[in-house]
């Protein structure tokens, strides 16, 4: 959200931006297996950290949903 809203109204030019938006899509594309790795562990054997893996899903969605929605049109 940062880096959109510095894009916008800021001084970040456009291949900064780019780059930093298929970064953050990159680190939570690799945390969303985590997170349904941590579920799948607190539903077979009721590990700890439902919450925390929840919280990942929730955190991991806002970039990628971003460069899926907006993908075409920013690329």
């Amino acid at each position: 959200m940062i880096v959109t809203l510095a894009h916008r109204f800021g001084p970040l030019s456009e291949p900064t931006f780019l780059a930093l938006l298929l970064l953050s899509a990159a680190i939570a594309a690799a945390s969303l297996p985590l997170s349904l790795f941590g579920l799948a562990r607190l539903w077979q054997v009721g590990a700890d950290g439902g919450i925390a893996a929840t919280k990942g899903l929730i955190y991991a969605a806002l970039p990628l949903g971003v460069v899926l929605l907006r993908g075409g049109a920013i690329l």
